[in-house]
């Protein structure tokens, strides 16, 4: 980021080019008249003189032409005194923003990383290098991240550039949330991560994207145990299930029997309880 701000310098250099064409022009359109004391300064001088021939060609400014000049100077001085204030001024609030944002970036326990349109790394935040393995950001700035830690799916298969979903979000101008992939350390282990990528814009452009990213490993090993746990309960249930099935059929079977055997002998009380068994 450059502090100057480009409609600043564009007014400096455009007040001083506005005051040396006005001064060029009151060169032209403004009279020049002979001030009579510099003529007779100039008759007077000796025959040896540098003067050559002292003739009424001699001119200079008068006082209206002199008084002019310096009111314009002074309006230009004045302005550019402004520029430059509001340079200073502004100079100091992106100063005191980007300290702001790089706080924020410090404290910030998710991994925070800049791409530019080439996939290049332009800033990261401590987090990232934590959780990536490095020690120093210039181990990751202006280098290719998808190269670097990026490369490989879980499964071992190469991931290349073009299919990478994080990739998609300033090649496509579009956002991009995932948990089902992987980045890879310094020392080459790897972690699964939840990331989310979002496109930078510099008004109607595209200038790169910015990602954040957690590792999840912890929430990866309790979605295991659940999903072990759950496998372990179906098969539990299926086991009870079988054996209060078997017992019940029997106590079933033996009640139809009773019921076709002694339909004749049994009262209408004991025929309801068999049929509520």
């Amino acid at each position: 980021m450059h502090l100057p701000e480009k409609s600043n310098l564009a007014r400096v250099i455009g007040s001083i080019a506005i005051a040396l064409c006005l001064l060029l022009l009151l060169s032209f359109v403004l009279p020049w008249v002979p001030d009579s004391l510099a003529h007779q300064k100039a008759v007077s001088l000796p025959a040896n003189s540098l003067v050559p021939d002292p003739s009424p060609d001699f001119y200079t400014f008068t006082r209206t032409q002199i008084l002019t000049l310096l009111g314009i100077l002074t309006f230009f001085v004045v302005d550019l005194l402004f520029v430059l204030f509001k340079y200073r001024r502004t100079e100091r609030v992106l100063k005191e923003s980007m300290t702001q944002t790089t706080l924020l970036l410090n404290s910030a326990a998710e991994g925070i990383y800049g791409l530019d349109l080439e996939g290049n790394c332009t800033f990261c935040n401590p987090a990232c290098l934590s959780l990536l393995g490095f020690e120093h950001e210039n181990e990751l700035l202006n280098i290719n991240l998808h190269q670097l830690v990026h490369h490989t799916r879980a499964d071992g298969t190469p991931y290349l550039a073009e299919d990478c979903k994080i990739c998609h979000a300033y090649l496509h101008a579009s956002e991009v949330h995932l948990e089902d992939e992987v980045l890879w350390r310094k020392d080459g282990s790897r972690f699964p991560v939840e990331y989310w990528s979002y496109p930078l814009h510099r008004g109607n452009k595209t200038i790169g994207a910015v990602v954040s990213f957690l590792d999840i490993t912890d929430r990866k090993s309790v979605e295991e145990k659940l999903l072990v746990a759950n496998q372990e309960l179906d098969a539990f249930v299926y086991t009870v299930s079988h054996d209060l099935r078997t017992p019940i059929s029997a106590v079933v079977g033996y009640t139809d029997l009773i019921k076709e055997a002694y339909a004749s002998e049994l009262s209408a009380e004991v025929l309801e309880l068999l049929n509520i068994i």
